[in-house]
Parts: structure tokens; C-alpha cells; sequence
């Protein structure tokens, strides 16, 4: 989209028919798509951003601008992580995650942003499909890609991403592949249920009516809280809670 005021009389100039662009909902780059890329290489991250959150169908990309994106991917290379982990995590937020992320495969674009080179595209499509009418956390849909814990911290150094979201996708790789394992066990949730249990006991004890010990100053369900380990009582949040 490119519009300019002309003596600032309200008149505007569509050079590059970008107002038709909008009512078509086509993302395109403005010009030589090579060229505008080479200007800022995040451009690649932003124009699938911009895709995710404006395009109405997949695929509706032009061959040059898939060429343009192909041929420049290294060049996010030199881009710092806290940019790119804007744009990726905006682009992860909106819509046709999966086949925005199967372009970023095919091109060459993972991993030059941290994602794995093997990522699981399988399981990544099957989560995002799952938690569509959910509000998942970014690194709850990136951690399907991952199938070992080094792929996580490899994604931290390169993004600098915070320690919530490094943990949150430690957890989620963890205990995938721990449930996988366990899956052939008469009872593979079990470990599972043990920690929820312990968690209740834990709730229980801290919401109930408890009796004030004179001699420590304690109540029974504030010791009963410090006894399961404090504040630390479950695993990372995995979607995003929006308070009225």
C-alpha cells in the first residue's frame, strides 16, 4: 500500500494500487519484491505477519514474492532475535499458522529464526488445529516443533526469549516425549494424576478454613502450602488469560 497527500487538501495517490490491494485483502510488496527485502531483510517475517493477519485464504502468494523470499532467507541471519521474535510471535497469533509455517520451511526461513531444522510440522499442524478456538501462547504452538529440549535452548539464544517462555517450552517437549514413552503402560497418566492430586491436596489446604497456631503465627494451610513447595505448584501457563 502506498498513499500520498497531496497539499494537504485530503487529495491521495495510489501508485501502486494498494487501496484495490486492501479490498482484495492480497499481501504484495511494494515494487521488486527483491529489492524491498534487501532494504530489511525482517521484511521476509513481516510480510508473512501482515499475511496471517489480513489474507483470507493460504497460498494466495505470487511466485516472485516466494522466489524473492527463497533467495534472501540468510540474510535474517544478520537480524537480531528480539526482532525477529516480534514478528514471529505476531505472525503465530493470527490466521493459516500451518501453511504460513510450511512456507517458512520450504523457503529456507527456520532456521535462520531458531526454529529446528527437523521441526514437526505434523504435530505442529495437530496442535494448532486443536487449540484454534483456544488462545495459546506462541511458544505453545513452536514447542510441537521441537522434538528434544537442546531445540529449546537453541531457540532461546538465538530469539532471547524470556525465561517463562523457556520454560513453558521446556515443559511442553518434556512431557510430550514422557507421555509418548509411557503410552504403552496400563496406565500412562499416572504420573500425572499423582501430581494433580498432590496439587488439590495443596489447593485444599491453602483455601480452607485453617486454625491460627498461636505458637508460630502460622496458619495450618499456609504450612501445608510451604510443605508442597511454595508458590511453585503447577506447570507453566499454556494459553493466554485475558481479564475483563
Amino acid at each position: 500500500l502506498f498513499l500520498l497527500l497531496h497539499r494537504f487538501d485530503g487529495t491521495l495517490y495510489d501508485y501502486f494500487n494498494g487501496y484495490e490491494d486492501l479490498q482484495k485483502k492480497c499481501i504484495r510488496f511494494v515494487g521488486d519484491p527483491t529489492q524491498r527485502i534487501q532494504e530489511d531483510y525482517l521484511r521476509i517475517l513481516r510480510y508473512l505477519r501482515f499475511y496471517a493477519r489480513i489474507a483470507e485464504e493460504p497460498g494466495r502468494h505470487s511466485k516472485a514474492t516466494l522466489d524473492a523470499i527463497k533467495a534472501n532467507a540468510p540474510g535474517l541471519g544478520g537480524i537480531s532475535g528480539e526482532r525477529i521474535w516480534v514478528e514471529l510471535k505476531k505472525m503465530v497469533e493470527g490466521k493459516h499458522v500451518t501453511h504460513l509455517m510450511e512456507i517458512m520451511y520450504e523457503l529456507g526461513v527456520a532456521p535462520y529464526v531458531g526454529l529446528p531444522e527437523d521441526g514437526n510440522l505434523t504435530e505442529f499442524a495437530r496442535v494448532c488445529s486443536l487449540s484454534q478456538h483456544l488462545s495459546p501462547k506462541p511458544l505453545t504452538l513452536l514447542a510441537a516443533l521441537f522434538t528434544k529440549p537442546e531445540a529449546v535452548s537453541h531457540l532461546d539464544l538465538r530469539l532471547k526469549i524470556s525465561k517463562e517462555e523457556r520454560n513453558l517450552a521446556l515443559f511442553l517437549v518434556k512431557q510430550r516425549t514422557e507421555l509418548v514413552a509411557d503410552s504403552k503402560s496400563a496406565e500412562p497418566l499416572k504420573p500425572y494424576q499423582d501430581y494433580v492430586s498432590d496439587v488439590s491436596a495443596a489447593v485444599r489446604s491453602v483455601t480452607s478454613p485453617c486454625s491460627f497456631n498461636e505458637s508460630t503465627g502460622v496458619g495450618g494451610g499456609r504450612e501445608r502450602y510451604s510443605m508442597v513447595g511454595g508458590g511453585n505448584l503447577g506447570p507453566p501457563d499454556v494459553l493466554e488469560v485475558h481479564f475483563p
